[in-house]
């Protein structure tokens, strides 16, 4: 006999597999402009020593983990996340494309739209998946789950389509691409859910066949990429099927009160204000570095301060929190690796060849002399 089909109330919001979608792009171009970031310092026009490259990177990560507590404040008090979403993706969408112009105050606007951006974009699309869910539905925590998993999808997409992209035409192409990934997570977010369940479908389809393309003359990165193909075929149709329900309802990521434009037009001004300093910021590194100390003292001096005044079980609860912090700052600081030093060492000294083609000087990190023993040597 065959079982029924879940109810309504037994099964995940329809809207969470649109906000999915939106985070996967908005993963995807992150990740895809990290992947070519430090590359782009050191091998692109800037043409940076190690160091340089690193501070830049590390100040910008800084900055971008630190600017979704304001943008989380503005979203609750004045914008909602909804709106919040939507400007928080133009300015990332901005901030790649201004990383396609070779000069270096737009280099560092961009990161300064990033920062930005990302401040807006990162909070608030979380806050929306929570906000599908009733008070005290068990299946809130699942969601979260089903959601990660598009962070991660995107996170590795984004190497394979962007990184190779970049790698092989031209940064410029990376950049670009991941321009068009965040406009189309964007746009997804924005659809209505007919029009969302389109774009999707047209979206993976156009993923899965850069990743065919790319590994057209490669069998073993074919097989390399098949999995994370094969998630994102899968993500597609779940989305395709549950999205015939609807979107996000209209009252999630709402503003907390009526008359919008007043408050949103104060935050553009401020962002158009905060996008330089910001960029102001990652070009003098070392003054991030004195920033982030500042903050850092002053937000575990309040955390011991809260909790020397808090009953004894939230007392508790903060010394928890403050034990939690430590290791979860370790183990990004050893993640971030992954877009700085974990790629120049790939890059160095991990041979690619594959099936024995020969490596030619094009090839080869551009500031290594290439000789004939050098490429002899490598190919043997």
């Amino acid at each position: 006999m065959q079982s029924p089909a879940p109810s309504t109330a037994e099964r995940h919001p329809s809207g969470l597999f649109l906000l999915f979608f939106a985070e996967m792009w908005e993963r995807f171009s992150f990740y895809g402009m990290r992947a070519l970031l430090v590359f782009y310092m050191i091998k692109g026009f800037m043409k940076t020593d190690d160091s340089r490259a690193y501070a830049i990177y590390g100040a910008y990560g800084a900055l971008v983990y630190a600017t979704p507590y304001l943008g989380g404040m503005i979203s609750d008090r004045l914008l909602g996340a909804r709106i919040s979403v939507i400007w928080g993706g133009l300015l990332m969408a901005a901030g790649h494309l201004l990383l396609t112009v070779e000069q270096e105050w737009a280099f560092f606007g961009a990161l300064g739209l990033l920062i930005c951006g990302n401040g807006f974009f990162k909070p608030n699309i979380s806050t929306m998946v929570g906000a599908l869910y009733p008070a005290g539905s068990t299946k809130r925590e699942a969601g979260f789950t089903l959601f990660y998993m598009g962070i991660n999808l995107g996170a590795a997409l984004a190497p394979l389509v962007c990184g190779y992209i970049g790698e092989t035409y031209g940064y410029h192409y990376g950049f670009g691409l991941a321009t068009v990934g965040m406009l189309t997570g964007l746009a997804t977010f924005v659809a209505p859910a007919g029009l969302a369940r389109s774009m999707i479908l047209l979206a993976v389809a156009g993923l899965l066949g850069t990743m065919i393309w790319g590994a057209r003359n490669n069998t073993l990165q074919l097989l390399l990429n098949a999995p994370v193909a094969l998630a994102l075929l899968a993500a597609g149709a779940v989305s395709f099927v549950r999205l015939a329900d609807g979107g996000v309802p209209v009252h999630v990521g709402r503003p907390p009160r009526e008359g919008v434009k007043g408050p949103l037009l104060l935050t553009v001004v401020l962002t158009l204000v905060a996008v330089p300093f910001f960029a102001l910021l990652t070009s003098r590194e070392a003054w991030v570095t004195w920033l982030m100390n500042a903050v850092g003292i002053l937000a575990f001096g309040s955390i011991l301060w809260g909790a020397m005044r808090a009953e004894r079980v939230e007392r508790d609860r903060l010394v928890v929190v403050l034990v939690l912090c430590f290791f979860s700052m370790l183990f990004w600081a050893f993640f971030e690796q992954g877009g700085s030093s974990v790629n120049n060492f790939t890059d160095r000294n991990v041979s690619r060849v594959i099936d024995g083609t020969p490596v030619v000087a094009g090839q080869a990190y551009d500031r290594v002399p290439v000789t004939q023993e050098f490429l002899a040597h490598d190919v043997a």
